[in-house]
C-alpha cells in the first residue's frame, strides 16, 4: 500500500502545479482597450521623407528594411563627409601657410595691410590685422603666443 499512497501524492502535486499555472496565466491577461492598443501598435504603413514604409504585425517588410538600410548608409556617408570638413579645411589652411612662405612649424605670417575684396579668404574681416601660425603642440608641448602691443583686432 505504500506505493499507491506515494503515487497519489505525486498525482496530487502534479495536479496542483497544473492548476497553479492555469491560475497564473488567467490572471496575466491584460484588460486593454482597443484605443490603447491602436495607439501603441505599429501601423501597416508610415509615410516618411524617404517614402512610405510598410509593416506587417509591427515588423518591417523586406522592401522597407532595404529602404531603411539604404537610408542609413546615405545618412552615415553624409555625416562622415560633414565631420571630415573641418579637418580638410584645417589641412588646406596649413597648406596655405606653407604656400605663403611659412614652411616650418612655429613660423608666423603677419599681414601688414588690412584685407580688401581681392583677398582669397572666404570671410576676411577688412578691419582686422591677421596674424596666422601653425603650431605643433605634440612636439613642443603647451605654447604661449604673445600678441604685440598696438595690433588691431
Amino acid at each position: 500500500m505504500k506505493g499507491v499512497h506515494h503515487n497519489e501524492k505525486k498525482l496530487s502535486f502534479a495536479t496542483l502545479v497544473v492548476v497553479a499555472a492555469f491560475c497564473v496565466s488567467v490572471t496575466a491577461i491584460a484588460q486593454v482597450s482597443k484605443e490603447v492598443l491602436d495607439s501603441i501598435s505599429t501601423p501597416n504603413k508610415v509615410k516618411t521623407s524617404i517614402g512610405t514604409l510598410a509593416f506587417m504585425n509591427g515588423a518591417a517588410l523586406p522592401d522597407t528594411a532595404d529602404k531603411v538600410y539604404d537610408y542609413l548608409d546615405t545618412m552615415r556617408a553624409v555625416d562622415t563627409f560633414l565631420k571630415g570638413m573641418p579637418g580638410a579645411s584645417l589641412k588646406a589652411l596649413i597648406d596655405g601657410f606653407h604656400a605663403a612662405g611659412a614652411d616650418e612649424l612655429n613660423e608666423v605670417l603677419i599681414f601688414d595691410k588690412l584685407m580688401d575684396s581681392k583677398s582669397l579668404y572666404l570671410t576676411a574681416n577688412t578691419s582686422t590685422m591677421y596674424v596666422l601660425f601653425d603650431l605643433d603642440l605634440q612636439r613642443d608641448g603647451p605654447t604661449v603666443v604673445e600678441v604685440p602691443n598696438g595690433l588691431l583686432g
